[in-house]
């Protein structure tokens, strides 16, 4: 005998109106096609000892859900099956809110990619600080602009490394207000190296802000204008 009793809730789930005969293979008309087979199988080894419990699609009303299934079985001394005691759950939103997530993190794990790619093959300066402006990283261009690795930059402080009062005034500034800083061809000299010369910088100061709008970390942006400012003055 392979009729199954069905709470209401079961019934409601599976969108066939309560008290309606159900058997076997209602019950597997009314799986998703292309999850049968893995149903039935399931249900076969349980047949044969093996636990049953199951995620599988149904149609219902013309909508897929997703159940979770889960049945003990009780077998008399020869092996027949006597009974069968399960519950059904349904887990639709529970399943589009993973899916959902899963496809966030694959577009954040591609839009990082794509960041990196951008990051690492720019001719442009891209370093990002904390609020103290100590470095989390830098691009490849701004190390080697500094003839230094990259590993060499994060935990280190701009400041210390750059000491600048009228540029660490004007960081301040941007992470105290979270308004951005933009600037064409400012002049920078190396403190440290003055035989270098002067060199003039396109450069931008970008606050990233927390969900209330607090200012967490500043992306500098640099990129070297000293050839054409040069030219403008000869």
């Amino acid at each position: 005998d392979q009729s199954l009793d069905w709470s209401d809730e079961t019934y409601r789930i599976f969108g066939i109106p309560i008290g309606s005969p159900v058997d076997y293979e209602t019950f597997l008309k009314a799986i998703h096609p292309d999850d049968r087979p893995l149903v039935d199988t399931q249900w076969r080894q349980a047949l044969q000892g093996h636990p049953y419990e199951c995620q599988h699609r149904i149609i219902t009303g013309g909508q897929v859900k997703w159940v979770h299934e889960k049945a003990e079985l009780e077998f008399s001394a020869d092996g027949r099956l006597i009974d069968a005691f399960g519950t059904v759950q349904d887990i639709t939103q529970a399943k589009l809110d993973a899916d959902a997530l899963m496809e966030a993190k694959r577009s954040l794990a591609d839009g990082n990619q794509l960041l990196e790619s951008v990051l690492n093959n720019t001719h442009v300066l891209v370093a990002c600080m904390d609020r103290q402006f100590n470095f989390v990283r830098v691009n490849a261009a701004y190390a080697a602009a500094d003839s230094r690795p990259v590993d060499f930059f994060p935990g280190k402080n701009h400041f210390h490394l750059y000491p600048n009062a009228e540029n660490e005034a004007i960081f301040r500034r941007v992470v105290e207000t979270g308004e951005p800083y933009l600037v064409h061809a400012r002049r920078f000299e190396y403190a440290d190296n003055p035989e270098r010369g002067p060199s003039y910088w396109d450069w931008s100061l970008i606050p990233i802000k927390n969900a209330d709008g607090g200012v967490r970390q500043i992306v500098l942006t640099l990129a070297d204008v000293t050839h054409q400012k040069l030219s403008e003055k000869m």
